[in-house]
C-alpha cells in the first residue's frame, strides 16, 4: 500500500517510501501485539474453561469434602458416646465405690507430619488424625476401666446385689424422669427446699421392685408426708426408700431379694401427682439415684435422664 505525506516546503503530497527498518519495526510491532492477544486469550480460556483433568480433580475434591463432613459427624457422635461412657464410669467410681475416677485423657504424643507437606489441606488432615487418635486412646482407657469395674463386681460376689443398681420400676422410659436430688421448688408452698430423691412419673398401680437385696427396715402407712412408704436396709451403709405407694406388699423385717416386687406406686401422702419417690441413702446421706441406675440404663438413656432431671426445677412432693 502506497503511503503519501505532505511536503510543507513544496506544498504538495509526495509518495513516501518506507525504509527496511520501518518495515521491520512494523512487522515486529504486530508480531508482539499478536503474542499479547494470544496470551490474554489463553489466560481467559484457562480461567473460564476447565480441562478434563481439572474437572476430575474438582469432582474428587467435592467428594472428599462430603466424605470428610460425614466422617467428622461420625467422630462427633463417637466423641459424645465416649463422653457419656466416661460420665457413667466416673459416677460409678465416685457415688458407688467412693473412689477417685481415673484420668481418661491420653498423654501427649509427638507425631511426624513431614510426609503431609504435599497435601493441600494439611492442617485439616492433622486435626482429624489427632482427634481420632485421642478418641481411640480414651476409648481404650475407658474399656480397661470398665473391665476393672466388672472384675471388682465379680470379686464382690453376691454382695454386689446389695448395692442399689436397678430402676425401681420395670419398663421405665427416660421421659418419665422427674426432679432428682437437690434444691427444688415445692409444688404446694412454691418455696425452695431440699428434694432428697428422684420422682419417677409412673401411673398409679405400677409395680415397684427392690433395687437391691436387703431387709425391710420400716413400713409406713400414712396420709401425710411420704404417704405409704418402704425403707429397705441393704447393709454396708446402703438404704433405699420407696414413697407415695398405693399398695405395700412386704412387711417389716422381711428379707427381700433384688428385683422382687415390694409394692405398687400411687399418690398417697403429700403428693402433687401420681409418681414414685425413690431415694438412695449411703451412710445416712441422700445420694443422687441416677448414677445407681447403671444396671438398667443404656448410655443414651442415662444421659437423657441426667439432662431431664437437672432441668426439672419443681418436685412432686
Amino acid at each position: 500500500m502506497t503511503k503519501f505525506v505532505f511536503d510543507r516546503e513544496k506544498l504538495k503530497f509526495q509518495e513516501h517510501k518506507r525504509s527496511p527498518k520501518e518495515i521491520l519495526l512494523t512487522i515486529l510491532k504486530y508480531f508482539l501485539l499478536s503474542i499479547v492477544v494470544a496470551f490474554l486469550f489463553y489466560v481467559v480460556i484457562a480461567l473460564l474453561i476447565d480441562t478434563e483433568r481439572e474437572r476430575k480433580l474438582k469432582a474428587e475434591n467435592r467428594y472428599l469434602e462430603q466424605e470428610y463432613a460425614k466422617m467428622e459427624e461420625k467422630m462427633d457422635m463417637l466423641d459424645n458416646a465416649i463422653s457419656n461412657l466416661e460420665l457413667r464410669a466416673q459416677a460409678i467410681y465416685q457415688d458407688i465405690f467412693n473412689a477417685m475416677p481415673p484420668d481418661y485423657l491420653p498423654e501427649e504424643t509427638v507425631t511426624d507430619y513431614g510426609q503431609l507437606d504435599t497435601i493441600k489441606d494439611k492442617a485439616l488432615v492433622i486435626s482429624t488424625f489427632d482427634k481420632s487418635c485421642e478418641l481411640v486412646e480414651v476409648s481404650k482407657n475407658i474399656s480397661k476401666d470398665i473391665d476393672d469395674i466388672i472384675t471388682l463386681f465379680s470379686d464382690m460376689g453376691d454382695s454386689v446385689k446389695r448395692i442399689p443398681s436397678l430402676i425401681p420400676v420395670n419398663n421405665f422410659n427416660s421421659a418419665q424422669t422427674g426432679a432428682s436430688l437437690g434444691m427444688k421448688v415445692n409444688p404446694f408452698y412454691k418455696t425452695i427446699k431440699m428434694h432428697t430423691g428422684i420422682d419417677l412419673l409412673v401411673p398409679v398401680g405400677t409395680e415397684v421392685i427392690a433395687t437391691a437385696t436387703g431387709t425391710v427396715e420400716k413400713v409406713t402407712r400414712s396420709k401425710k408426708d411420704k404417704g405409704n412408704s418402704i425403707l429397705i436396709n441393704h447393709g454396708n451403709g446402703y438404704k433405699t426408700m420407696y414413697a407415695h405407694l398405693n399398695d405395700i406388699l412386704v412387711r417389716q423385717g422381711q428379707f427381700v431379694k433384688q428385683g422382687v416386687r415390694i409394692g405398687r406406686s400411687g399418690n398417697t401422702g403429700v403428693s402433687f401427682a401420681p409418681h414414685l419417690h425413690y431415694e438412695v441413702i449411703k451412710d445416712s446421706i441422700s445420694q443422687d439415684p441416677i448414677p445407681y441406675f447403671f444396671g438398667s440404663l443404656t448410655t443414651s438413656e442415662y444421659r437423657e435422664m441426667m439432662i431431664i432431671a437437672s432441668n426439672t426445677g419443681q418436685s412432686l412432693d
